[in-house]
């Protein structure tokens, strides 16, 4: 345990990323319900409101708010959110952006899913190539019910570390496995099930008649789909366009599986597969 004199004795940016691991420390204790140092907590945000010079006003407020209160806290959902609001000024200060993966997030622990929210729907991803997007996609499809991902064997590994970061767990329990393109073929002929694209030309989004069960495809955030799996869309369910405005007129391919998911299941929300908690 660090004490506050090992702490003022540090340069001002060691010490406040020092602090912001120790605060990260207790959201996580306080949000488990978990046994966390309330006096060694009292000490460190005195510290902060009455022994940090360069410490923003925002940041000392929070720092005297917090160390008046520091064993109780009243409202737990109010003493997490100072912790918060203090260790996000700190970074800022510090010059640490957070990326989303870093993000606290309470509901830790193994996830598990249940089978009555999955829907027949499953995504081929065809050459996505930064690990970040795919994580993003394994966390947009398992949250929308997807039941498999079939990735192409140029794909990132969903094993890479930022695509383990940036899915946010999803990775463990969305099921996924490395497909090529004749299998893909055969996995939508023997299955029967309708395979389309997501694609720049084809079917504007609001307008597509989304199958209740099958495959879509995304593909290469540089190169797009690539022909032998376009060919193999406009031969089965089609190809499907978000209508997009603006100078740039793209969008990421994580954001554009989120659109694309919530456009299909909606399309089936009154099927019997889609179970209401």
């Amino acid at each position: 345990m660090i004490t506050v004199r090992k702490l003022l004795a540090l340069p001002p940016k060691t010490r406040y990323r020092k602090v912001i691991s120790l605060l990260e420390s207790w959201e996580r204790s306080l949000a488990q319900g978990a046994r966390w140092d309330k006096d060694h907590a009292g000490r460190i945000f005195r510290m902060l409101a009455e022994s940090s010079a360069d410490l923003p006003e925002r940041e000392r407020e929070c720092a005297q708010r917090l160390y008046k209160s520091p064993s109780e806290g009243g409202d737990g959902d109010r003493l997490l959110r100072e912790l918060q609001n203090l260790r996000y000024g700190l970074m800022e200060l510090v010059g640490a952006s957070p990326a989303d993966w870093d993000l606290f997030d309470p509901g830790t622990g193994r996830l598990s899913r249940r089978d009555d929210r999955v829907l027949p729907l499953e995504l081929y991803l065809d050459d996505i190539r930064s690990p970040f997007n795919l994580g993003s996609i394994f966390r947009s499809a398992e949250a929308f019910g997807v039941r498999k991902l079939l990735l192409s064997p140029h794909t990132a590994r969903a094993d890479h570390p930022r695509a383990l970061r940036s899915s946010m767990g999803c990775v463990d329990v969305l099921p996924h496995r490395v497909v090529s393109v004749e299998e893909l073929e055969r996995i939508s002929r023997e299955q029967s099930m309708p395979l389309f694209a997501l694609e720049l030309g084809g079917e504007r989004i609001e307008d597509f008649d989304f199958p209740e069960g099958g495959i879509a495809v995304l593909g290469s955030e540089e190169l797009g789909v690539s022909p032998e799996v376009r060919r193999l869309a406009e031969a089965s369910a089609g190809v499907v366009s978000i209508p997009l405005l603006g100078a740039k007129a793209s969008l990421n391919v994580a954001v554009a599986a989120g659109i694309l998911l919530e456009r299909w299941v909606a399309s089936i929300a009154t099927s019997s597969r889609l179970v209401e908690p």
